[in-house]
């Protein structure tokens, strides 16, 4: 705009301010920000710092004029740049400015070095950050890769690192892909000066262990990483097989496996040939294996005999000894001189080397019996009579019936009263040395008797009492035995064995609980005690427990378990303080109850059964229960299991120890199935009928009865037939001649058996008779009554013509009651036959 007020140049001090007063009119006012603007003429002296004009806001003053900009006609242009103002004032702002000065990229490492940001980059007055793309323009060949390094020299992704010292290194696959070596990579240290090295035997160990410089392990494996597993395995040579069966071979590797083809030869028989023929790795008699030949003898007792292993030495066998033979039958004998009828020496003789010889025999009385022995038939013969002069046993010491046995009574008794002595011993512990005994032999009177004390002397003590004095305090054993009149003694001598000892007391439990007893009852005893001094006191124990005072003669124990419990006692000397060595026990057992019937047999009283429809008997089984000491019952079955018709009285009975039980079922078997009744086929030759019936028991009894004769027509009720023209001969029903009409007979049969089941069955059976006797029956005869050969019916009505009283001839007269001329219509006969020839021919017409 004009310039409408001028003010000297003003010089603002660095740092300082300045306020310059101007009046300017109203249409000088300018809207850019400003509150008022003014322009002053001036100089462009780029020195100076801004200016403030008027009121504030202060306002830019780029060349450093003293001029704001936006009044500065006079403005020093600068490089352009990312700011959003048109630094160069030419019009053209950031990155619409081809002079724009484009800034470094943030990444200026490696590749990545001297990289600037692209005009474009520049929006809203600020640089955006680089990418990919803008750094590939300065890579070149090595290419920008963004975390990831390549082994080329070069810092590909502009970290400051390079190849193998870039964590950031891209591996590469090894050369070999084969085998264990699939997948391998080349590690860090395999590139060097820009370029990959190809891997090492280490690098494919570390990817997998299993790798080897050649394939010779024997595993399915390429180890080498050559394409093929296990080609570099060799084998080695083996052996199998022992004795006979030796042979050789390679081992050989197989889908991964050392397999061995060394194939053993089929073992044989171990025979005596210093082979080891069944390949065992034992040979001959050193093998349970070896085949044992017959031995050389094979007659007598040495048939069958084979030789022992130990026989077979250097490949060849020995012959069999007589130990061997003796081994195989103990009746070899090489010189045969047992008359037994043996060919004990196997030369195909027997007894060859026995020779006669005198002999002697007979024992007690008969001793030095002569004869001689002789062999027969195999059999030795002794003609010494072992008992020339036997005579009948006595008791004296004497074998005087020469049978080995002396004083014997033939029975395995003796003739001699039994040496049994019987002796009543002392207490086990007694107070004074002075102790007596007395004894007796109950079977022989007059037998005497020897007695000794502990170790000392026999002595005679025939008159049965012995008494021991001034014996010291201690162990002592008592022994008497007897000697009968033949001087036989006793070798079991009867013996008591006791104690000395004036302080200790016995003991003895005189009553106790019942054994068993019921649990909750209470255990009492009584007790009591010998010797021991004037004053004694007793001790008792349960179970084991320990020892305490328990009264002067009694004890209670309550409140005791089931099961078993011992009770012992024991009595002491109050004043020495000695007890018992050998307490006083009582034992019983405690149940939670007692069982007063140990067996218990039950069944049922009776049994009540029908028989099958098909059977005349019933098949089942009859049980009892058994309870043993009231324990839980056990099921029994009869043996017999199939029972006839009628009563059958099964008993159980048990028994077990002195305990017995029985109990007894009747079984009643009834035929529940009635009798099936058969009228019988009719016989028209004869004509009866034979009624039938059957049952699956047997019939007691078939009844026939009710019988009728009726004839019968169409629509109308049946008229009986009076009298009837038959009758019941026993179990047959017969229809007699001369009824002169065709009738139905009926009747009833009856049937029973033994069980009293009834069957009855109504029968009925046509007669057809032919009453005019022209040789038509009367169920096919058109007129029934007369006799008409050729059978004319002229109206087809089924009544013939000869007596059809309306078929306009004059044979019958029409509307009769009869026939041939007509009868007496009051005569019953005729009407009935009329009506019957009328039904036939009716049924006839119909037909």
């Amino acid at each position: 705009g004009a310039v409408v007020a001028s003010a000297g140049p003003l010089t603002v001090p660095a740092g300082g301010t300045a306020t310059v007063g101007l009046t300017l009119p109203r249409a000088a006012w300018a809207a850019d920000g400003l509150v008022a603007t003014a322009i002053a003429e001036a100089e462009c002296r780029p020195e100076d710092d801004a200016l403030a004009l008027g009121p504030p806001p202060t306002a830019d003053d780029l060349d450093d004029d003293g001029l704001d900009d936006v009044c500065d006609g006079c403005v020093v242009p600068e490089e352009e740049v990312c700011d959003g103002v048109d630094n160069d004032c030419d019009g053209l702002t950031d990155a619409g400015d081809e002079d724009l000065t484009l800034t470094a990229c943030d990444q200026q490492l490696g590749v990545c070095a001297g990289a600037t940001h692209l005009a474009d980059a520049c929006q809203g007055g600020q640089w955006i950050a680089c990418d990919a793309s803008d750094y590939a323009l300065v890579a070149g060949a090595a290419g920008y890769t963004p975390g990831a390094d390549a082994c080329d020299g070069a810092d590909n992704d502009c970290d400051g690192l390079t190849d193998a010292l870039d964590g950031d290194l891209t591996p590469t696959p090894c050369a070999m892909q084969q085998g264990v070596c699939a997948g391998a990579t080349r590690p860090a240290t395999r590139c060097a000066d820009g370029a990959w090295l190809d891997c090492e035997g280490a690098d494919y160990a570390a990817h997998d262990a299993r790798f080897a410089a050649d394939d010779a392990t024997c595993d399915g494996v390429d180890d080498d990483c050559d394409g093929a597993a296990d080609d570099d395995f060799v084998g080695v040579e083996t052996s199998c097989g022992v004795g006979a069966c030796a042979r050789s071979g390679q081992t050989r590797c197989a889908e991964g496996d050392v397999v061995d083809d060394c194939v053993a030869g089929a073992a044989a028989t171990e025979v005596c040939d210093g082979v080891d023929n069944d390949c065992d790795g034992q040979t001959d008699a050193h093998d349970d294996d070896l085949a044992l030949p017959l031995c050389a003898l094979q007659q007598g007792p040495c048939l069958g005999a084979h030789t022992i292993a130990a026989l077979c030495a250097d490949g060849a066998w020995s012959p069999c000894t007589g130990d061997v033979y003796r081994a195989h039958d103990d009746r070899y004998d090489p010189l045969d001189a047992s008359c037994d009828g043996v060919d004990n020496d196997c030369d195909g003789e027997a007894d060859q080397g026995f020779g006669s010889h005198a002999t002697s025999c007979g024992v007690g009385a008969c001793a030095g019996n002569v004869g001689v022995e002789t062999c027969v038939a195999g059999a030795k013969h002794d003609s010494c009579d072992q008992l020339a002069g036997a005579l009948a046993e006595t008791c004296d010491g004497v074998d005087d019936d020469c049978d080995g046995n002396t004083d014997e009574d033939g029975v395995g008794g003796s003739v001699c009263p039994p040496l049994e002595t019987d002796v009543v011993c002392p207490a086990a512990f007694v107070a004074s040395g002075d102790v007596a005994f007395t004894f007796s032999n109950p079977a022989a009177a007059g037998t005497r008797f020897a007695c000794r004390v502990d170790d000392g002397e026999w002595v005679d003590c025939s008159d049965g009492t012995f008494t021991a004095t001034d014996l010291a305090g201690g162990e002592h054993t008592f022994a008497v035995r007897a000697v009968d009149g033949a001087g036989h003694v006793d070798e079991t001598p009867a013996s008591c064995a006791f104690t000395v000892d004036p302080s200790v007391p016995d003991t003895a439990i005189t009553s106790g609980p019942a054994d068993p007893s019921v649990a909750g009852a209470d255990a009492s005893f009584a007790f009591e005690a010998t010797g021991g001094g004037e004053h004694v006191g007793f001790e008792c124990r349960i179970d084991g427990g320990a020892w305490a005072a328990c009264g002067d003669g009694s004890a209670v124990y309550s409140g005791l378990g089931e099961g078993e419990h011992t009770v012992a006692v024991r009595a002491c000397n109050a004043d020495t303080g000695a007890c018992d060595a050998t307490p006083a026990v009582w034992t019983w057992t405690v149940v939670d109850f007692i069982c007063e019937e140990p067996l218990v047999l039950v069944c049922e009283p009776t049994l009540a059964v029908s028989t099958g429809s098909q059977t005349c008997a019933w098949a089942g089984a009859v049980k009892a229960t058994l309870t043993r000491d009231c324990a839980e019952a056990e099921a029994l079955t009869a043996e017999q299991g199939v029972f006839p018709l009628g009563d059958t009285t099964v008993a159980f009975t048990a028994g077990e120890g002195e305990a017995a039980a029985r109990c007894e079922t009747v079984v009643t078997v009834a035929d529940a199935t009635d009798p099936v009744v058969d009228c019988g086929g009719w016989n028209p030759a004869t004509l009866t009928a034979h009624p039938t019936a059957t049952d699956n028991c047997a019939v007691a009894e078939l009844a026939l009865g009710a019988l009728a004769c009726e004839v019968r027509r169409d629509g109308a009720a049946p008229i009986p037939l009076v009298p009837c023209p038959a009758e019941i001969h026993g179990d047959a029903v017969s229809a007699t001649e001369g009824a002169g009409v065709a009738f139905w007979l009926t009747w009833e049969a009856t049937a029973s058996d033994a069980s009293g089941n009834t069957a009855t069955r109504r029968c009925e059976v046509p007669i057809d008779l032919d009453s005019d006797g022209d040789g038509v029956v009367d169920s096919a005869d058109v007129c029934p009554l007369i006799p008409d050969a050729d059978q004319a019916d002229g109206d087809g009505d089924g009544l013939g013509d000869l007596c059809d009283p309306d078929d306009g001839d004059t044979l019958i007269v029409e509307g009769g009651g009869g026939c041939a001329g007509g009868g007496g219509s009051g005569a019953p006969w005729a009407l009935a036959l009329a009506a019957l020839a009328w039904g036939l021919a009716r049924r006839r017409a119909r037909r």
